[in-house]
């Protein structure tokens, strides 16, 4: 939809006053009674030039309203190294209180695939240390990338202790895939407490990621390195698709809610506004090329998206069993426009390997019910048949040789082929796939997911385990994907026995993952 119509159905205000240049306004004496950086720092969104750098001003995290409405001088100095000997950035700027007092730093004319170091000043009190990454420039010849990815992270489920084990493997960048905030409780035991239970306004979202930001392990994580984000549901709402709510009775309201789950999501994450100003309002999808190596191609799976078929009215759940809708032609996953910018992609001048990275599992989970019906997550890429095979198409349209999907959301790792039409049992692998596990949302059951992938037409999962929460990791060369899927023994402790689960290995010119 254009901007007039996504405007008029349902952005609030607020987050249509956000996505503008923000103006200029007196800032106010500063004098905090402690640390003004609780929530930390964090950069993310790299390119060659430059990259964007985020911080808030939030003394209080249980009182995130705390600095009322007073704008307040935030300085920032971007360094060479890590002494800062040679500081090539140095700048302020206003954090706003209509910006929940968050400041963005869109840095560009940086020097291409180097690390810089960077820290914020407000009141006299500095921030911590943070690194960031520029990419390397287009083209250029790279042997070698090492990332990670994570999703899934419940504050009241568990600690984010895996973040510990991930940047002790020193990743150039980390991708996060969705699910960064929970907007509603854990169904299972709880460790901690969220400060609201279902947010529905702005300034509930904005506590749910203050409390987020708490959390050591995660603020040392940003700390690390830059980030690349794309969202799922619970940033707004369990199983929600486009501008439709999981429950149908919710959708006068729903508009509204989705707008300040977004304000809040931009507030909070360092993205940059080359993303937000996109002419449906929010962008987030986007191309990261790292070099002549890897395009790491970030896609948008929640905010385009067509509503779920055949909704049940008393569990609000998709019906897959006699669901014609289900294959009903022009239902949609990316959206008009983000298809046509995926074609682009995908038939441009292609680096070695192509990375699409998204929300969930893309392969088929093929599931039946008693009588041998099609039954399965509705969710998901299963719920949107049509759409999948879209993107399949495309993918042997272009001739690209080596892609990957990486993927989250169903707190289960899987290393799966990619099948060119998964109706199919003969047809030829076109991509592999790994999904990560959570990091500390709970699994839907190991005897149930055994029972299913076990199944004969699921011969194109060679791997899968809910039972361990934990983050994936890849060293890309160009010869091949080694990746790590990551366990951790208990989401309740501070120092987890971290181990390896499986790995596999993807050969350039064959797709497909294999044992390693």
């Amino acid at each position: 939809m254009d901007r007039r119509h996504f405007l008029g159905g349902g952005m609030a205000a607020g987050l249509a006053a956000f996505l503008q240049a923000p103006q200029a306004r007196s800032a106010s004496p500063i004098s905090f009674a402690s640390d003004p950086f609780a929530l930390g720092v964090a950069s993310g969104d790299p390119s060659a030039d430059g990259v964007v750098l985020w911080t808030r001003l939030c003394p209080d995290p249980l009182d995130p309203d705390g600095l009322g409405d007073r704008a307040f001088e935030v300085g920032y100095q971007v360094a060479a190294d890590p002494a800062f000997k040679r500081i090539v950035r140095a700048g302020r700027r206003t954090a706003l209180p209509e910006r929940a007092h968050t400041v963005h730093v869109d840095l560009y004319g940086l020097e291409p695939d180097r690390d810089y170091w960077y820290r914020f000043e407000a009141g006299g009190v500095q921030s911590p240390v943070g690194r960031a990454i520029t990419l390397p420039a287009p083209g250029a010849p790279k042997d070698r990338l090492k990332l990670a990815w994570a999703s899934c992270q419940h504050y009241e489920a568990g600690l984010f202790s895996a973040y510990r084990d991930m940047i002790a493997g020193d990743p150039r960048l980390i991708l996060h895939v969705g699910d960064y905030i929970y907007e509603s409780p854990s169904s299972g035991p709880q460790y901690r407490r969220h400060p609201n239970a279902n947010p529905r306004t702005l300034a509930q979202y904005r506590s749910h990621h203050a409390v987020y930001k708490t959390d050591p392990d995660l603020q040392a994580a940003h700390l690390h390195t830059s980030w690349a984000f794309v969202w799922d549901d619970h940033e707004v709402s369990n199983d929600y698709a486009g501008l439709a709510p999981e429950n149908p009775a919710e959708t006068a309201d729903f508009p509204a809610r989705r707008a300040a789950a977004y304000q809040a999501y931009l507030e909070h994450l360092p993205i940059s506004r080359r993303a937000l100003l996109g002419p449906d309002g929010v962008r987030l999808y986007q191309r990261l090329a790292f070099g002549d190596l890897v395009d790491l191609v970030m896609l948008d799976t929640r905010q385009y998206r067509s509503p779920r078929a055949c909704i049940d009215p008393v569990n609000y759940r998709s019906r897959a069993v006699g669901c014609s809708e289900l294959t009903a032609a022009g239902r949609t996953v990316l959206g008009a426009d983000q298809e046509r910018w995926l074609g682009q992609m995908l038939t441009r001048d292609p680096a070695r390997w192509t990375a699409l990275v998204q929300t969930t599992m893309f392969a088929r989970l093929f599931q039946h019910d008693a009588s041998g019906a099609d039954v399965g997550y509705q969710d998901g890429w299963d719920g949107y048949p049509m759409a999948r095979q879209a993107v399949t198409d495309r993918l042997v349209q272009s001739k690209v040789q080596n892609a990957v999907f990486l993927g989250g959301d169903v707190h289960c790792f899987f290393a799966n082929d990619v099948r060119a039409d998964f109706r199919k049992p003969d047809s030829p692998v076109v991509a592999s796939e790994f999904v990560g596990t959570s990091i500390t949302s709970p699994s839907y059951g190991y005897a149930a997911y055994k029972k299913i992938v076990d199944a004969p037409d699921n011969n194109h999962i060679h791997f899968y385990d809910d039972r361990k929460r934990g983050y994936g990791r890849a060293e890309i060369t160009r010869e091949g994907w080694n990746v790590d899927l990551r366990q951790i023994d208990s989401v309740w402790s501070k120092a987890p026995v971290v181990s390896s689960l499986a790995r596999f290995h993807v050969a350039a010119g064959r797709p497909g993952p294999q044992a390693a």
